[in-house]
């Protein structure tokens, strides 16, 4: 809101992406407003209780939460902190790419989100999984350029980026 009232972003052309964490967050707030024209999560985590169990870093999870997802007090928390639990309020054209061999954030996160707005059938969905790549810095350079282009392709569906743009 911010930027939109300092001029500095147009409110029909807003876009939202993130990788890792970030993933998680563009895959959260598409759960809780429409405002956005498209969205790419990138590597993200969509329910922080299976990320407990699948990721090489799923015990820090549990400590942040003070609890596991399994401890009847720590539900709640869980469940109301994953994007998965606010799928059925998503409106925003989503492209979900992930790394295939990605252990920090398992690629069963996206495809749990990508398959819940699939099978609810009222927003344009896709996913592209990344052969061969792992999590950020772990990859060849070569496979970077795919998240990037796939992404630019996906925002150019929804929103005109002019050239100029580029140069920022």
């Amino acid at each position: 809101d911010a930027c939109i009232a300092r001029g500095i972003a147009d409110p029909e052309r807003l876009l939202v992406t993130g990788y890792s964490y970030g993933g998680y967050m563009s895959m959260f707030i598409i759960g809780q407003t429409s405002r956005f024209k498209a969205a790419v999560p990138m590597a993200g985590v969509s329910s922080l209780a299976s990320f407990v169990g699948t990721s090489d870093i799923g015990f820090w999870q549990a400590v942040q939460s003070k609890g596991y997802p399994w401890d009847q007090e720590r539900e709640s928390y869980y469940r109301e902190r994953s994007p998965l639990t606010h799928a059925p309020r998503v409106t925003t054209p989503t492209l979900f790419i992930h790394p295939e061999n990605d252990l920090r954030c398992p690629i069963e996160q996206s495809e749990q989100f990508y398959m819940r707005l699939k099978m609810m059938g009222n927003v344009p969905v896709e996913f592209v999984r990344v052969p061969g790549a792992w999590h950020v810095g772990t990859s060849k350079p070569s496979l970077d350029y795919v998240f990037s282009e796939k992404m630019l392709e996906w925002f150019r569906k929804y929103v005109e980026i002019r050239a100029e743009e580029y140069d920022s």
